[in-house]
């Protein structure tokens, strides 16, 4: 007889599976179901990029160097301006109300973030930024881009939000971005490292979330399993899927099976779940 508990994890878009069995471990076959979203084969003209204000159920703040944060006033476009002194280390963003925070499906099903952002300062030299993320749960992510703002001009700077576009990295911990974070952002605002310590305004609109994500076709990849297992051991096995979901917890989202076959032939399946791996270390202040 065979006990077993799965322990299904994404690291982006990693699923783990873990057994706990009483004798050795013959086979084990993953079975998937999927919900389709509606607009899957919808041609491409109906999910080109329609750009839409972030809803203001929060507020704007700013901070410099090891400063405690600043509440800016909400400009009429939505968006926010803060002065700085240094702004060699200076960030501007905008931050959800934590109580009322809800995941949006309607957010979740974009593709792209993006800013308008304008800067004031003296010389003509480019303000480096780059563009950061933060989740519920206060785990940070930054853009691999380094953005150039020329001073006195408006740019639109932007990031893929996919993880498999790989345009986001961890700052502090070495969790993957997933979908988990892009369903928990809290936070969305820029950073900007001027290394010049020029004072500067810093004025940006508010995020603004465009395009359609990309379904890709389903499939499972990586697929590590033990080929025996001792008794009353852990065997523990991983596998990749290629699609992404708004709520991973849902079954009728998105449903892992593993069934095990027995070296008697006797069969028994167990449901895989979601949680996620990571380790968090200190960085800088955060």
């Amino acid at each position: 007889m065979a006990r077993s508990t799965v322990n299904n994890t994404f690291i982006g878009q990693t699923a783990r599976t873990l057994a706990i069995v009483s004798i050795v471990l013959a086979t084990a076959t993953i079975f998937l179901s999927t919900a389709l979203p509606a607009q899957e084969g919808a041609p491409k003209a109906e999910v080109e990029r329609s750009k839409t204000s972030e809803p203001q159920q929060g507020y704007w703040f700013s901070k410099e160097g090891g400063e405690l944060q600043r509440r800016l006033d909400t400009l009429d476009n939505g968006g926010a301006s803060a002065d700085f002194s240094d702004a060699s280390s200076a960030a501007i963003y905008f931050e959800r109300n934590r109580k009322n925070f809800r995941p949006d499906k309607g957010e979740f099903d974009k593709s792209e973030l993006s800013f308008n952002l304008r800067v004031e300062c003296k010389g003509d030299e480019a303000v480096p930024c780059c563009i950061f993320l933060k989740n519920k749960d206060g785990l940070w992510y930054q853009s691999r881009k380094i953005f150039q703002i020329q001073p006195h001009a408006d740019k639109i700077i932007s990031v893929k939000l996919a993880s498999a576009a790989m345009e986001m990295q961890p700052e502090g911990h070495e969790s993957a971005w997933n979908c988990l974070d892009r369903t928990t952002t809290l936070t969305r605002g820029i950073c900007i490292f001027d290394p010049l310590k020029r004072p500067l305004k810093a004025t940006i609109g508010p995020p603004l979330l465009s395009g359609k994500r990309s379904i890709p076709e389903l499939f499972l990849s990586c697929l590590e399993f033990p080929q025996s297992v001792k008794q009353n051991c852990v065997a523990e096995g991983s596998f990749e899927i290629s699609r992404e979901y708004f709520n991973p917890f849902d079954p009728d989202e998105i449903k892992a099976d593993v069934q095990i076959v027995h070296p008697d032939f006797k069969e028994t399946i167990r449901p895989a779940f979601f949680t996620r791996d990571y380790r968090s270390t200190l960085r800088i202040n955060r």
